[in-house]
């Protein structure tokens, strides 16, 4: 979702090319199809784009996506090739604060992302809600299959086989099962 404060922005077509690189360079090679979204949490005075990623695309792919949404929006796209000092230009400054912004920016979202979930567990389990996955809970025939473990009748493998279950959650049982008869004598 695209919020546009101001009516008309100017991006370079050099930096349209210079973050579409920082993309490249900041996902690991992987190229993503992005869409701009408002961030505010940055900085508190000012207003920034922040890149969010949805699907790989190649890099000329996200080049048109991103003119066709300056287009769409009569966002201006001005050329500024020209040098501030010997060996710095706008592009390269454009693109360490851009860099700087999508790290910091998807930071903050992972963290915002976490908190919330946080929050929504402790809210659950505050509520008595249980979370994660229920428990299987043992079969009726669990006893007697025991018994035919204990007895040697049985492997482990063959008892969590008959009862339907994985080996690993026979002997949890098993386990239980034991600490349960040593509690009661």
């Amino acid at each position: 979702m695209c919020y546009d404060y101001n009516k008309k922005m100017e991006l370079t077509w050099f930096s349209v090319c210079k973050i579409c690189e920082l993309l490249e360079r900041f996902y690991q090679r992987r190229l993503f199809r992005v869409i701009w979204r408002d961030f505010e949490k940055v900085k508190e005075r000012v207003r920034r784009m922040l890149f969010t990623v949805l699907n790989r695309y190649d890099q000329l792919d996200i080049e048109e996506k991103i003119l066709d949404y300056a287009r769409k929006k009569n966002i201006a796209l001005v050329d500024f090739e020209h040098e501030l000092a010997p060996g710095i230009s706008v592009t390269t400054a454009i693109g360490d604060v851009v860099l700087s912004l999508i790290e910091q920016a998807a930071e903050e979202d992972k963290q915002d992302f976490k908190e919330r979930q946080r929050a929504g567990i402790d809210r659950a389990r505050a509520s008595g809600q249980t979370i994660g996955r229920p428990s299987q809970k043992q079969p009726k025939r669990f006893q007697k299959i025991c018994q035919m473990y204990r007895d040697k009748r049985v492997t482990g493998r063959e008892a969590a086989k008959i009862l339907g279950v994985a080996q690993s959650t026979f002997y949890r049982w098993l386990r239980e099962d034991e600490q349960m008869r040593s509690e009661q004598r």
